[in-house]
């Protein structure tokens, strides 16, 4: 199943989208569902969720958090008990709220949290390699639409160093580039409450729109199966985890 996870709607900064424009755009690019999730509000919830039986793809709703060290990306089982971030964390400072602290309250709140474009200057504060500091992430976004492959691949070699699946979003903030970045999520995905619980379980990779995952070892011939004794380490590949 195929999911943009991330697409910004009109209540985000310099965003311009219209969600119904944004299902028309992922039906013609053949794309299962679509992520909202606006910046630092919810301001966008009941419009999101009204759509979600007028529409024949997926939708689902999140929120994106900026903190004083890059921006997290949260879906909580029930979308419609998203909670307003600062009813959650408290007031919003300046530099935005403390990461470790935003990111503990999030997860004991039920959330799936996301690393979102991690290493992406334009942001104010970028997480960078604070990333590797962090304790309850569930993924890093390692395809982001509109940044640089270098900036990608940072993403991509951070993931695979602490042991976490790959995702890939839009951040669409104009329809037409809705799609740029996708998550292949290995089981269909039947509500927001399953969403979440793929992305905990790492069963989703990252993947570019039109191109198939390309994981490392995948060009290799094959080899023969090997013997595993019970209990034995698992391998993982493409940034999943299973």
């Amino acid at each position: 199943m195929l999911i943009d996870l991330r697409v910004h709607p009109r209540h985000t900064t310099e965003s311009s989208v219209d969600p119904r424009e944004a299902v028309a755009a992922a039906q013609a690019l053949g794309i299962d569902g679509l992520a909202f999730a606006d910046v630092d509000t919810i301001a966008g919830r009941d419009e999101i969720l009204g759509l979600r039986s007028k529409v024949p793809i997926a939708l689902f709703f999140g929120v994106e958090i900026a903190t004083d060290h890059g921006h997290l990306l949260c879906f909580f089982p029930d979308p419609e008990a998203t909670p307003e971030p600062e009813s959650l964390l408290g007031p919003r400072r300046e530099a935005g709220w403390p990461v470790r602290d935003a990111l503990k309250a999030l997860r004991d709140a039920g959330a799936a949290v996301v690393a979102t474009r991690p290493y992406d200057r334009r942001i104010d504060r970028p997480m960078g390699d604070v990333l590797f500091t962090l304790e309850g992430l569930s993924a890093v976004e390692a395809l982001a639409g509109g940044l640089p492959d270098a900036t990608n691949e940072l993403a991509i070699h951070a993931a695979a160093h602490l042991d976490l699946p790959c995702v890939g979003g839009s951040g669409a903030r104009r329809t037409e580039e809705v799609g740029l970045a996708l998550t292949v999520f290995r089981d269909r995905v039947a509500g927001q409450r399953s969403l979440v619980e793929a992305l905990r379980a790492g069963n989703v990779w990252a993947a570019w729109a039109g191109e198939p995952p390309d994981f490392p070892g995948d060009h290799q011939p094959p080899r023969k199966a090997e013997r595993r004794e019970r209990g034995g380490g698992r391998r993982r590949r493409g940034g999943g985890r299973r």
